[in-house]
């Protein structure tokens, strides 16, 4: 049988936490001394934000995985999911198999879109910008490793 992909191994409580504790250490970051007019805890900003809309986007995977074999959602297409680039055409196939309209002036899904749309200039960015970014995930990647020992 060949393996297919899954996220429902993750452990989304321990993503989510994480994007709070950068959250925490920008809010600590920005106490400190400024330089100029930058924020201090820019970069854990744009981390936590950053893990959080990877955190959505593979919890709407597993979603995914586990509506396909599900018959209460027996008009949902997975292979059409799977074949999705745009992240709202994927989420329009979700919430459309479960009955929910997107309506993007609702705060849910306006947050979200600024979430993604955040992301989204983050990957068109400099290299700095996108460094700030690596760096503070590389912080996270330390916080798994201590929390798992």
């Amino acid at each position: 049988m060949p393996y297919e992909y899954s996220a429902q191994n993750h452990d989304w409580d321990l993503t989510l936490h994480a994007a709070g504790e950068l959250i925490k250490v920008g809010l600590a970051m920005d106490k400190r001394p400024k330089t100029g007019n930058m924020s201090m805890g820019f970069s854990f900003f744009t981390g936590g934000m950053v893990l959080s809309f990877a955190a959505l986007e593979s919890f709407s995977a597993s979603v995914a995985f586990l509506m396909r074999s599900d018959i209460r959602f027996g008009g949902f297409d997975y292979q059409q999911y799977r074949q999705a680039r745009r992240f709202w055409d994927k989420m329009q196939l979700l919430m459309s198999a479960a009955g929910i309209e997107i309506d993007k002036s609702q705060r849910i899904f306006r947050d979200i879109g600024q979430m993604q749309h955040g992301c989204c200039r983050i990957a068109r960015s400099s290299h700095s910008a996108a460094f700030s970014t690596a760096f503070c995930l590389s912080g996270l990647v330390r916080h798994r490793e201590v929390a798992a020992a």
